[in-house]
């Protein structure tokens, strides 16, 4: 039996070994975003500081049928990852400096997966609860797609979070605590979305400075048909939010890669992505394109627009995010 325990804990050590590093070893601090994780790069910098004068305003996220009670001061969003909260930068997101400018509080309602599908069901069965004007956000990456599979006759009606009461609240503590050892190394084997690694003209980051990382699905290119179904769909959505006395302003965030494209050494891609120039969504005056704010800004030679080691864009860049999106709110007929 001895010679049995020991054998087991002989084929286990490495395993015991490897959980330990993790648990006591590992920098986890250092290994902050999405991209440094799957890059296989530990990113150790100073986020670029915040405006203390800029204004924000406070921001709560629900599911549709929690919209109502809505005050009246209150603004609808409805976006992805880019609106979603981040506990790296709290009370930070663009649609908070947006609403700062607007004297709006934000509600941030749905499923931040299928932004566009949440607003539909919400104009199909609450248009009630919804603001006269509602903020639509969306990625490049998922933007054609999240439009092209919009579907008008077959909406679901909305669902409250099904919360139970947390009786394995142990269980599932040890559950989520001996599965993490095994994420991390499934994303450091890159068995996860794929990374691009590109070199840049110029330093546009502080750390890596001329290293681009981002996911590879940034290089989607669209096909003329998709993109004639996307505009359709948009349009569409448009007549309905303004038959239920809705207006809709939607705010079209590039990736990364797109973000960065100019600055690429011996960029051979010339595919034109979603948001580039020709832009079919520009046709549209309800659309708001954020690709040439974005780009000037990291041709102002501004570092860390977007985050080194995340997709998603810095601090400062929500602000200005937030804060054209206000002007051009502010400044329609």
């Amino acid at each position: 039996m001895k010679r049995y325990l020991l054998r087991t804990l002989l084929y286990l050590s490495p395993l015991l070994a490897l959980l330990a590093y993790y648990c006591f070893i590992v920098d986890k601090d250092a290994i902050r975003g999405d991209l440094a994780r799957l890059a296989q790069k530990e990113f150790h910098y100073t986020r670029p500081p915040l405006d203390p004068n800029a204004p924000r305003t406070a921001c709560r996220d629900v599911d549709v049928v929690d919209i109502a009670p809505r005050a009246a001061d209150e603004l609808v969003v409805f976006g992805d990852s880019y609106s979603a909260e981040n506990s790296r930068w709290p009370d930070c997101r663009w649609h908070q400096f947006m609403g700062g400018m607007l004297g709006k509080r934000i509600v941030v309602a749905g499923y931040f997966q299928e932004p566009l599908e949440e607003f539909l069901r919400a104009l199909t069965y609450c248009p009630e609860a919804l603001s006269d004007t509602v903020i639509l956000q969306s990625g490049e990456r998922l933007l054609v797609t999240r439009l092209c599979y919009l579907d008008f006759d077959n909406i679901s009606q909305p669902q409250p979070s099904q919360k139970q009461p947390d009786k394995d609240h142990w269980r599932k503590v040890w559950r989520k605590t001996s599965t993490q050892p095994i994420e991390y190394y499934k994303k450091q084997l890159g068995m996860d979305m794929p990374v691009g690694r590109m070199t840049l003209k110029r330093a546009c980051f502080s750390i890596y400075p001329q290293e681009l990382f981002f996911y590879k699905d940034d290089l989607q290119h669209p096909s003329e048909q998709e993109y004639n179904r996307a505009l359709y769909n948009l349009k569409r959505l448009d007549s309905l939010a303004h038959a239920c006395g809705k207006t809709i302003i939607f705010v079209g965030v590039p990736e990364k890669y797109t973000a960065y494209r100019q600055q690429i050494s011996n960029q051979t891609d010339t595919a034109k992505l979603a948001l580039e120039e020709p832009c079919p969504f520009d046709s549209v005056p309800f659309f708001i394109n954020m690709l040439p704010l974005i780009s000037s800004m990291v041709e102002s030679d501004r570092l860390d627009v977007y985050l080194p080691d995340d997709t998603h864009f810095s601090i400062p860049t929500a602000q200005a995010v937030g804060q054209y999106v206000a002007a051009r709110i502010i400044g329609k007929p």
